[in-house]
């Protein structure tokens, strides 16, 4: 065909509607492949077992640490309550911190302390009084390690992880009213 102007007559009398050739379709082809693929990713060495979203930033991981700290003194704070007698506010309180660590961990990408944290508000939102006040000081302890090595070395360490899964399980238990399972006595070195 020939490229005419809007108006201009084809043969034949009819008006040409457009004024440039649409290109032809190409045929279908498979497609390429890639000139050059991607080189395979480099091989690092394992993360540590809860490292965050810090990714260096000293500054964020130390806002984040310091109102951790706020919310551990309140929380032995509250735990030290209820031991002398129960209190509504002092469990309130309670929840509370364990849900302000546990929002602000999980935004920051820190699972292990995210999961304890909201395991211990579900226990005491399951559970009755009187509450395993052994395991909620366990609970403490182990963000107050964790804490700790995130202060050090920017990584919760693998042995301090590992505690999650027995903690989790005695939460997990005294929710529903049965005794954690003991776990057995370490083995001799």
């Amino acid at each position: 065909p020939i490229p005419r102007t809007r108006g201009e007559k084809a043969p034949g009398g009819a008006p040409e509607r457009a004024t440039q050739e649409a290109p032809e379709p190409a045929a279908q082809e498979a497609p390429e492949p890639a000139a050059q693929e991607a080189p395979p990713p480099v091989q690092q060495e394992p993360a540590p077992a809860e490292a965050g979203a810090f990714a260096g930033d000293k500054e964020l991981l130390g806002e984040y640490l310091a109102e951790q700290r706020t919310r551990l003194e309140e929380i032995e704070g509250y735990l030290l309550a209820l031991e002398k007698a129960p209190s509504g506010d002092s469990l309130a309180g309670l929840r509370r911190a364990l849900h302000t660590i546990k929002g602000d961990s999980g935004f920051l990408g820190l699972s292990q302390v995210t999961q304890i944290a909201h395991a211990a508000e579900s226990y005491l939102e399951a559970a009755q009084f009187p509450y395993d006040l052994e395991c909620l000081f366990a609970v403490k302890d182990w963000l107050t390690r964790a804490f700790e090595e995130l202060a050090r070395t920017e990584a919760i360490a693998p042995e301090t992880a590992g505690g999650v899964n027995g903690l989790l399980a005695t939460l997990e238990h005294g929710a529903h009213g049965a005794t954690a399972p003991q776990a057995p006595p370490p083995a001799p070195a």
